[in-house]
C-alpha cells in the first residue's frame, strides 16, 4: 500500500498519511471481507490506497492552485496601488 501511495504522491509524508487513512477506511469496511479470498482482500487494500492517494493529490493540487491564485490577486492589488501614485 505504501508503494502505491509513494508512486502517486512522490512525498513520503503524504504517502504515510494516505496509508494511515486507507487503513482506517479498510477497518471500517472489514465486515465485507468474510466472503473474499486473501488475494481479493489484498487487491481491495491496494485499490483503497490508490483512491485515497489520488484524493490527497487532488486536495494538494487544489491548495496549490488556491495559493497561486491568491498570490496573483495580491500582485494585482500591489500593481494597482503603485499605478495610482
Amino acid at each position: 500500500m505504501y508503494h502505491t501511495a509513494i508512486n502517486i504522491l512522490n512525498d513520503s509524508y503524504l504517502a504515510e498519511d494516505a496509508v494511515q487513512e486507507s487503513f482506517e477506511k479498510i477497518f471500517r469496511m472489514s465486515y465485507r471481507f468474510k466472503k473474499l479470498s486473501d488475494e481479493q482482500v489484498a487487491s481491495f487494500c491496494v485499490i483503497v490506497a490508490r483512491n485515497t492517494s489520488l484524493n490527497i493529490l487532488r486536495k494538494e493540487k487544489n491548495i496549490f492552485m488556491m495559493e497561486e491564485y491568491e498570490l496573483e490577486q495580491l500582485q494585482e492589488k500591489r500593481i494597482g496601488r503603485n499605478e495610482g501614485y
